[in-house]
């Protein structure tokens, strides 16, 4: 119980499922090819907003998101960025036949929206909206543990909160509500396992009229949560949205084998009058059946 105590302080949280497949498997190398190579597993997007339509028609505003965008571009954790100003740069210093200063934003209102309109294409529309009044930026960053895209979400969040009056924007898309997910996850799991565990000592206090009764029958409902817990700390496997539903189900199957046992056990004492065989009689009615339920859930 020590040990598996000192292994729950060392557990970590993480979205990052590949992390718990071997080293050689297909799409953990698959994963790692891809952040290597093409930039990022994961994306994030960045949405700035206006309540004025045609709002990133003015070359302030636009350039506003090229700033936010070279921003989060100089992140550690970040690979690449893409965004509507990349595209407009681009446009702008083709038309000014690759002038030195022309991959840029121009300054001009009326050739910012010759370009968005002339050179629309329908890429674009996952970058910018119909009339104009939002755009996001496209972040890729490599597959990590949760707690390194929460630091990048806080500080891009703390960012976006000294954007100029008349503009709002968010951080959305996979990565974030996934650690948002698991953020959730691991705090409703301390709450869920509590509440579950009071409540089966309530029911069992209830059952044998006996609140130390319930006390020691809870003892072998806790333990094997709490090791679960240890084991995932000392082994380096992460606490995920799929490691974390095991708990319930070791709870689960804990709870139903302490149940079979002392019902049985009150039954036996009952009719034999003595504990000890009472005791013996209990675990030779209900060792078999309990083990076979273990070994059949186990596989």
């Amino acid at each position: 119980t020590l040990v598996a105590a000192f292994g729950v302080t060392r557990i970590r949280v993480s979205t990052s499922f590949a992390t718990n497949l071997d080293n050689d498997h297909p799409l953990r190398r698959s994963i790692e090819t891809f952040d290597r190579e093409l930039g990022g597993s994961s994306t994030l997007h960045v949405v700035m907003e206006s309540e004025t339509k045609g709002a990133f028609k003015d070359p302030a505003v636009l350039q506003e998101l090229r700033v936010v965008q070279e921003w989060v571009d100089q992140q550690p954790e970040v690979s690449s960025t893409a965004s509507v100003a990349d595209y407009v740069m681009l446009v702008n210093r083709a038309l000014h036949e690759g002038e030195e200063g022309s991959l840029s934003i121009p300054a001009s209102r009326a050739l910012l929206g010759q370009i968005l309109f002339f050179f629309w294409h329908e890429r674009l529309s996952s970058f910018i909206d119909g009339d104009l009044s939002a755009s996001s930026i496209l972040v890729r960053i490599q597959s990590a543990p949760s707690d390194f895209t929460h630091r990048l979400l806080d500080r891009i969040e703390a960012r976006l909160a000294e954007l100029p009056a008349g503009l709002q924007a968010y951080v959305t898309g996979a990565s974030p509500v996934i650690v948002r997910t698991i953020d959730d996850i691991t705090r409703g799991q301390a709450l869920s396992l509590a509440t579950a565990s009071i409540l089966i000592y309530a029911i069992l206090a209830l059952y044998f009229r006996s609140a130390w009764v319930a006390a020691i029958a809870i003892l072998p409902n806790a333990l094997p949560v709490l090791i679960y817990f240890g084991v995932l700390g000392l082994s380096g496997v992460t606490l995920n949205i799929i490691t974390s539903l095991i708990a319930c189900i070791v709870l689960g199957i804990a709870v139903d084998d302490t149940i079979h046992f002392m019902v049985r056990f009150r039954e036996q004492a009952a009719l034999l009058q003595d504990e000890k065989k009472a005791t013996i009689e209990a675990l030779r009615i209900v060792a078999r059946p309990v083990a076979s339920t273990n070994i059949a859930l186990a596989a």
